[in-house]
């Protein structure tokens, strides 16, 4: 009669990851030469806001994001800002996050982004991701 060897060592299954959505507002319609789509992703029990930009070659801004609870119209965390962002080519794409936040659990939010082009003296306009529960 034949034996199974037995392996030295035993195989655990990975433990299973933890779900993620991820909601990004599709692409603004230009505003100052720039394109706009922020973006709330929730992992498990995290959450992280992402700014997404897209503008004319040479122009070079400031992003800003937030969490955002836009039922009740007012912002959760304090703005994330990525400063001096350049195009370097058409169509390039800068990413400001993604940064981990936490606010209280059982609310719909969105990520809330605006920018400032570097020549400006103050944040304007604001784009907001789909709203997602966490």
């Amino acid at each position: 009669e034949k034996k199974t060897p037995t392996p030295a060592v035993t195989l655990k299954p990975s433990p299973p990851s933890a779900p993620e959505r991820v909601g990004c507002r599709t692409w603004s319609p230009p505003k100052d030469g720039l394109t706009m789509s922020p973006c709330l992703k929730i992992v498990g029990e995290r959450a992280y806001i992402q700014a997404r930009a897209k503008g004319k070659v040479g122009t070079s801004v400031d992003l800003s994001i937030e969490l955002y609870d836009s039922r009740a119209n007012r912002t959760v965390t304090s703005p994330l800002r990525c400063h001096d962002m350049r195009f370097a080519y058409e169509g390039e794409m800068e990413v400001c996050g993604w940064y981990e936040v936490t606010a209280p659990r059982g609310i719909p939010y969105v990520a809330r982004q605006r920018w400032k082009l570097r020549t400006a003296t103050a944040f304007g306009g604001g784009f907001e991701s789909p709203e997602l529960t966490w």
